[in-house]
């Protein structure tokens, strides 16, 4: 079954406030929905992201001009999680990838966002997982 980006589009609309970027794009690179369009550099990471854990943790995540140190990874569960963060105390911003499979799609999506303080990974990783086990189906 294709993907409604329209639908996914209208989703990424009523993301919790302190996602500061949303983006959503298939297994090829196309950009699905979000209000950041990556790069070709960035979607090359975003799509191998979880080819490699320890060149992952290497490389860390990198969106627009700040890399983000990785400091979670689960690469083997549904959705795939990888994570991290940057900043001190006062400014902190994080940032997730995921890859989702689900049954309704023969390939996988994946999903960036970052968040900044309030928010915390233990915060916003359940919110990203609820977003695209509701939105993504």
């Amino acid at each position: 079954m294709p993907i409604d980006s329209q639908r996914l589009q209208t989703a990424t609309e009523t993301v919790p406030e302190e996602w500061t970027s949303v983006s959503i794009i298939n297994n090829l690179g196309d950009f699905l929905a979000g209000n950041l369009r990556p790069s070709a550099a960035e979607t090359e990471m975003i799509l191998s992201t979880f080819n490699d854990e320890d060149q992952t943790f290497a490389r860390g995540v990198t969106v627009g001009e700040n890399k983000f140190d990785v400091f979670r990874y689960f690469g083997e569960q549904n959705p795939a999680l990888c994570y991290g963060s940057r900043g001190g105390p006062e400014e902190t911003q994080g940032v997730c990838i995921a890859k989702w499979k689900a049954e309704s799609l023969e390939d996988p999506v994946f999903v960036m966002i970052t968040w900044r303080l309030p928010s915390l990974s233990a915060k916003a990783i359940p919110q990203l997982v609820e977003f695209i086990k509701t939105n993504i189906v």
